[in-house]
């Protein structure tokens, strides 16, 4: 754990310059589920959809913040990481 109850996932080492894609809320607390790095191209389409809000202290870099709460936000999680993942 890196932050608290969140949950930092890394593309490489990041003791060696590796960078941070994600970020998952382990708590229990009804706020957000997952926020990760959508990129320029995808941010304003993914802030369009229901329960997805600029991440907080990241949105500057084009992270959005799914919030727990929001209908279809997983099924677009589920399309979104793929396409982010395989853009590399």
């Amino acid at each position: 754990m890196q932050w608290g109850a969140n949950l930092v996932f890394w593309a490489g080492d990041k003791a060696i310059g590796g960078k941070m894609f994600a970020l998952a809320n382990l708590d229990d607390d009804g706020r957000g589920v997952l926020s990760f790095a959508a990129g320029p191209e995808r941010y304003n389409e993914l802030l369009e959809n229901e329960g997805v809000i600029p991440a907080p202290y990241l949105a500057r870099a084009h992270w959005v913040f799914f919030r727990r709460s929001s209908k279809g936000s997983r099924r677009k999680l589920g399309e979104t990481i793929p396409a982010k993942r395989d853009s590399r």
